[in-house]
């Protein structure tokens, strides 16, 4: 998060949580399979491959995480609990 609202290209492993809610490949950033050194090394050979598009992609990050604060999380996860209670 606050690689992105810096406004950085990210890269990230699969397990990390936020991968598949923040990181959207090409657009800003990329996600390499965790464990898996040659992934790691072939993502970031395609983001070094282009370093002016390093600097889009960073842009991208930072309109993406714009709207993330503390505020915000906090409702999402008071929703998500009373979505649980209301199913239990």
């Amino acid at each position: 998060n606050e690689a992105m609202a810096c406004g950085k290209a990210i890269l990230v492993s699969d397990k990390v949580g936020c991968a598949s809610n923040l990181v959207n490949p090409f657009e800003n950033g990329q996600i390499f399979k965790s464990g898996d050194v040659n992934d790691l090394k072939e993502k970031l050979q395609e983001l070094t491959n282009y370093p002016l598009r390093l600097k889009e992609m960073g842009e991208r990050s930072k309109e993406i995480i714009y709207d993330f604060n503390f505020d915000k999380i906090a409702i999402a996860i008071e929703q998500q609990l009373s979505n649980q209670e209301s199913i239990l």
